[in-house]
Order: C-alpha cells, then sequence, then structure tokens
C-alpha cells in the first residue's frame, strides 16, 4: 500500500469534525465526538453489566468522559483525564448526566447531518439498487 494511500486514508479522520459547547450554571463544557476506539471500548465498558439500567448508564458516562474536551476553555489531553473525568461524572445526579448526554447526542446527530449534506458521500452499489430497483420479472411480481 503506498503512504498516499495511507495519508488519504487518515484525512479522513477529521472529516465532518464538529464541537458542541453547552454552559450549566457557571460551567462551559465543550464537547467532541468520539473516535471509532474510543466508541469501542465505551460499549466494552458497558457491556459489562447484565442489568439494561447499569448498562446504559455506564454507556452514557464513558462517552461523557471521553467527550468532554474543556471546561471554561480549559483543555484537557483526553488521554490523560479520562479516568479522572469518569470520577467527578460518577458524582453527578442521573438528571444532569442525561441533560449532558443528550447534548452530545445533538452533536452526534449535527456530524451526521453535515456529512449527509456535503455531497461527497460515496453511494453505493446497494443504495444505487434501492434508489432505482431493476423491473421486476413477470414471475416475481405480486399481484
Amino acid at each position: 500500500m503506498s503512504n498516499d494511500a495511507l495519508s488519504l486514508l487518515k484525512s479522513l479522520e477529521s472529516y465532518g469534525y464538529a464541537e458542541r459547547t453547552i454552559t450549566i450554571g457557571n460551567v462551559k463544557l465543550t464537547l467532541a465526538p468520539l473516535t471509532a476506539g474510543e466508541t469501542v471500548d465505551v460499549f466494552e465498558a458497558s457491556n459489562r453489566y447484565n442489568d439494561t439500567d447499569a448498562s446504559v448508564q455506564t454507556l452514557k458516562i464513558e462517552t461523557l468522559a471521553r467527550s468532554i474536551i474543556a471546561v471554561n476553555d480549559n483543555k484537557f489531553n483526553p488521554k490523560k483525564f479520562t479516568d479522572e473525568k469518569r470520577q467527578i461524572i460518577l458524582s453527578f445526579g442521573d438528571e444532569l448526566i442525561d441533560i449532558i448526554f443528550s447534548e452530545y447526542c445533538i452533536l452526534d446527530k449535527t456530524i451526521i447531518n453535515s456529512i449527509e449534506k456535503k455531497d461527497s458521500i460515496v453511494t453505493s452499489k446497494l443504495e444505487s439498487l434501492v434508489d432505482e430497483p431493476e423491473e421486476q420479472k413477470d414471475s416475481e411480481k405480486v399481484e
């Protein structure tokens, strides 16, 4: 594989990247999307529980521990402070966790919409078939 191909592939890392800033009281939080690797870590952590409620709450806490990248414009090194952020988030009430996680979900939807609007998404063969299905043969027609 050529270095050019790897460079082009790597260039997609930040494609559609966005951040969302929310303010709660006097505290401004900046949320960022998770990488695929971080998402895997979140799911692995949340799958440790047989209880659905515990699994969902763990998913939210683990997501926020990775997604919060700044507080009042003070940036975190995301690789170094995840455990510390997790411990603080564990002391929050469920309602506050739900509010912040909802904001993360809005960020996620915003990024998806942004990417879709760029008209640079490659259409797969399956999507082409769904958009323009082939004529059904007489033997396949349902009456």
